[in-house]
């Protein structure tokens, strides 16, 4: 997602602030659960937030993510004629850019205790590139490697081989958190997450009459439940610090698809393979919160997610025979998503 894109969550978090321009600011409890009598401007003695007025039922948090994905597994892709293969492409020497996203959550109170959340972050583009290498033949390393110079035709051609790589993350969450004092909380709750990777290389004759292209894709879908903990580690006045952990196992339905075409020919070759995981996913995270008023608070912090036991596009290349129509999914992936985010909650 291109920065501009982004820009949506500011609208949301102004639409926030201006459902509370014109009231009155109140003042902020000390700590929470505290039913501390403060002043108005006036002079006149009040409850603090937190005690007759309640806790806020409705919470809304708009935020945006900025995240880097970590780079795939060491993983040869593309080698030389020479005995031994010199490597020409390597799967690590991909490094993703950093991009950001939407997160957006709803928690409502459903009593004293038990808190339910929705949430849902998304980030559809990782992009990394990698430039064109000349070679003496070039073998793109699938489980039979293929060479341009294979039937129908046993030529050795002078070859460049070059790639790019794509990366999209989806998550959709929903949380039941039980309040077991005013330092921390437990939940539970069910997970998706969807990996989505396509890498494509560009396999041509340096002479110029054709350009193989090798397409291979990796999508899972990633279903479980998960535990975690919150806990307020710091607060004094409107400033607070929060931490976050959670972690699940996941099945992960995986499918990897590959596709080779020949430019200006009807040529290609295909294989496709289905194949059921399972994963493991953890979070943890650290949050500055300042409360401006009873009802809009601005949070920024830091993230990490890892996933372990998934299907990247990378590690399928290896495990996949276009030419004979044959593959399987190799599970050996484990990327790791960490960044900064920002935005406001607003509560009522």
């Amino acid at each position: 997602m291109k920065l501009s894109d982004c820009t949506f969550v500011a609208l949301l978090a102004a639409l926030s602030a201006s459902a509370v321009a014109g009231e009155p600011s109140r003042p902020l409890v000390a700590a929470e659960g505290a039913c501390a009598i403060a002043q108005d401007a006036g002079g006149a003695e009040m409850p603090a937030v937190g005690c007759c007025d309640g806790d806020p039922v409705w919470r809304i948090r708009a935020n945006v993510v900025w995240m880097r994905l970590s780079r795939p597994n060491d993983a040869a892709l593309a080698t030389d004629f020479t005995p031994g293969g010199n490597v020409l492409l390597n799967a690590s020497e991909f490094k993703f850019n950093n991009q950001c996203g939407p997160e957006i959550a709803i928690a409502r109170q459903i009593n004293d205790d038990w808190n339910v959340e929705g949430r849902f972050f998304r980030i559809d583009g990782w992009n990394a590139s990698r430039g064109s290498v000349d070679a003496l033949e070039s073998d793109v390393q699938y489980a039979s490697p293929f060479r341009i110079g294979v039937p129908p035709s046993f030529f050795i051609y002078d070859t460049t081989i070059a790639g790019s790589y794509r990366s999209e993350l989806t998550d959709v969450e929903i949380n039941f958190r039980r309040q077991i004092n005013d330092f921390w909380s437990v939940l539970l709750g069910f997970r998706y997450l969807g990996l989505d990777e396509s890498l494509a290389l560009q396999q041509g004759v340096n002479f110029g009459f054709a350009t193989f292209t090798h397409d291979i894709g990796a999508v899972n879908d990633l279903y479980g439940f998960q535990i975690g903990a919150d806990m307020n580690l710091w607060s004094r006045g409107p400033l607070s610090v929060q931490g976050l952990f959670k972690a699940g196992v996941y099945g992960d339905h995986a499918t990897n698809r590959a596709h080779i075409g020949l430019t200006h020919s009807d040529y290609s070759a295909d294989s496709n393979a289905a194949a059921d995981g399972v994963a493991f996913v953890g979070e943890m995270g650290i949050t500055g919160v300042y409360r401006f008023t009873n009802h809009l608070s601005l949070r920024g912090g830091y993230q990490l997610l890892w996933l372990e036991g998934v299907a990247q596009a990378s590690d399928q290349v290896a495990v996949s025979n276009p030419l004979a129509g044959t593959a399987t999914v190799s599970f050996r992936s484990s990327p790791l998503y960490d960044g900064a985010f920002l935005g406001l909650e607003f509560a009522r």
